[in-house]
């Protein structure tokens, strides 16, 4: 981690944000590694960093996790957030506070869905959806044939009128 070398450079806002920019982006590379040693696929889950303090160190990790993949977890969640403290706190010089998980995904949506009650569809729904998909009309009565549209005659004046025939006027 590169460190300033003089007390101006340290002060400077850019330079600080750019310091932060880094141990962040680092952490970032911490976490998928603590993941993938517990076992954890990169698709089973997404996670946030949250920077807690100005220099960017001291942070929150925010990991959104399928309810399979979280039940799979080697050694528990617990074992999972010390590796990655102790990680972070080793190789970059960070404090991660706390991890906080979250159950979300395909399984937690199939769980959430069986339990609606579906409602009963009745043969005249069928019959019209089955007559709509084949292109015929649902229903017996006939739809009226109406003649095609054809635009009013207008007079026409010089100038812009309040309808003309293009957003800019008449075309000549």
């Amino acid at each position: 981690m590169p460190t300033p070398d003089s007390p101006a450079e340290a002060d400077n806002p850019k330079q600080q944000r750019l310091r932060r920019t880094a141990r962040r982006e680092h952490l970032y590379g911490v976490v998928r590694e603590n993941m993938i040693r517990a076992g954890v696929l990169s698709s089973s889950y997404k996670f946030k960093v949250l920077t807690l303090d100005h220099d960017g160190l001291s942070h929150l990790v925010l990991i959104d996790i399928e309810p399979g993949a979280y039940d799979l977890l080697a050694g528990g969640p617990q074992a999972i957030e010390a590796e990655l403290q102790a990680l972070a706190l080793e190789r970059l010089g960070v404090e991660v506070k706390a991890v906080y998980w979250r159950q979300h995904g395909p399984a937690k949506a199939a769980a959430r869905s069986s339990s609606v009650q579906a409602e009963s569809v009745t043969q005249d729904e069928i019959q019209a959806l089955h007559a709509a998909l084949n292109g015929r009309k649902a229903s017996a009565s006939p739809r009226p044939d109406f003649e095609p549209t054809q635009p009013m005659a207008r007079p026409r004046k010089r100038g812009h009128g309040p309808l003309s025939d293009t957003q800019l006027g008449e075309l000549e």
